[in-house]
C-alpha cells in the first residue's frame, strides 16, 4: 500500500477543519 503524503495531509486538514466545525456548533 502506497501511502501519498498529499493525501494524508489533506485528510488530516479536512478532519481537524470538521472538529473544529463541530465545536463551534455544540
Amino acid at each position: 500500500m502506497s501511502v501519498e503524503p498529499e493525501s494524508f495531509k489533506r485528510s488530516t486538514l479536512q478532519e481537524k477543519l470538521e472538529v473544529a466545525l463541530l465545536r463551534v456548533v455544540m
